[in-house]
């Protein structure tokens, strides 16, 4: 089966990143309207035809009710948590100081650089980017002594 057999209804894919290394060892990422998917995939051969690539396992994160998703960026990986609680009147005092708002987390995974893949920057960037339909606000937090980026893509509410 291909990705697309597994969308849920009204769910469509804004970008696919391949060839990282993801928690649980995958080694690609879908990011849709409501979710990230993360999965690997094998050849299939095709009689008469082109190899095909198919799903051999996935896990899902589906943040369609979450208010926000923090993105963490250091040398090493990029850290994406989906928020479960963000406190908006917080959002003042972030945008302010530029302190970094630690939202309660219900999910988080790591992504890991290939030798042949994309770099960190390219993979933080492509999710924002695939995400920008679903975003009201980007805040950018404090750096602080681990991580190169930090920031927040709080949801519209009427997405």
């Amino acid at each position: 089966m291909e990705l697309r057999d597994y969308l849920m209804p009204g769910e469509y894919i804004l970008a696919v990143v391949k060839k990282i290394d993801a928690t649980g060892n995958f080694r690609n990422l879908a990011v849709t309207n409501k979710r990230f998917i993360l999965f690997n995939t094998k050849r299939k051969m095709i009689p008469f035809g082109k190899d095909k690539e198919e799903i051999s396992n996935m896990h899902s994160i589906v943040f369609e009710n979450s208010p926000a998703i923090q993105i963490l960026e250091n040398e090493e990986r990029v850290e994406i948590s989906i928020c479960r609680f963000f406190n908006r009147d917080l959002m003042k005092q972030v945008e302010k100081n530029g302190e970094t708002y630690y939202c309660s987390f219900a999910y988080s995974f790591s992504i890991y650089t290939t030798f042949n893949g994309p770099s960190l920057s390219e993979i933080s960037s492509m999710i924002r980017e695939a995400l920008r339909p679903l975003i009201k606000r980007e805040l950018i937090g404090n750096r602080g002594k681990e991580w190169k980026s930090v920031s927040y893509l709080l949801f519209r509410e009427d997405r």
